[in-house]
């Protein structure tokens, strides 16, 4: 409470980020460097489930993370595409099944992506599980599996994109959700806010909706 309540010059901001959105974060710095000049800013990354269980316990002040999330101190962001990576997805599709290479549990990527093969009626099964993304990527680089991950990720960590039509399948987009712990004052998550819709626009973004909580 002393360090939300203090004056605006002595005031701490912990950021805390969805590893996935990790490239968000340098943007995310710099934009509350100039909105709010005078705070001191320190941000953690990890799972989007414990940066959520983080915030709403006051141990950090506002989140961007994936994943829908209700209440009064969150915000949705919009949404954004996923696409498919695979090392050989031809030779991966031929098979019976479809080797999947995802995050370990609590994840809402892998919750949204196992919703999105269940409902298609696709067969698959694991074929690598991991807590970290450079697990996942060097699996799928390694020919493992299939992963999903944001659409423009190809590149950057040089995985291969799956070529349209290989599978019959789709990820769909992910939701994104800002949110904030109890007390933060109102013009630093307003300030927050603008700034974390502002760093986003780097990704590719289904859709992008106004202020409404």
């Amino acid at each position: 409470m002393a360090r939300l309540t203090a004056p605006r010059e002595g005031l701490r901001l912990t950021i805390g980020v969805s590893e996935q959105l990790e490239d968000v974060l340098q943007d995310l710095l710099v934009g509350l460097t100039r909105a709010l000049p005078r705070v001191t800013l320190t941000a953690r990354i990890g799972a989007s489930e414990h940066i959520a269980a983080r915030t709403a316990e006051q141990e950090t002040d506002i989140a961007v993370i994936i994943g829908r999330t209700r209440g009064e101190r969150s915000r949705p962001l919009g949404s954004l595409q996923l696409a498919w990576y695979a090392h050989d997805a031809a030779s991966l599709a031929a098979g019976r099944s479809i080797p999947m290479v995802l995050p370990t549990e609590p994840c809402n990527t892998r919750t949204h992506i196992v919703s999105a093969l269940d409902g298609q009626g696709v067969p698959w099964h694991v074929a690598y599980e991991g807590p970290d993304l450079a697990g996942l990527r060097a699996a799928t680089r390694a020919g493992l599996g299939v992963i999903g991950l944001l659409a423009n990720s190809g590149e950057k960590w040089n995985l291969t994109p799956v070529p349209a039509g290989t599978l019959p399948f789709r990820p769909g987009p992910v939701p994104v959700s800002f949110v904030h712990a109890p007390g933060t004052p109102a013009d630093v998550v307003e300030a927050a806010f603008s700034v974390a819709r502002a760093a986003l626009r780097q990704f590719p973004l289904v859709d992008e909706p106004g202020r409404a909580a």
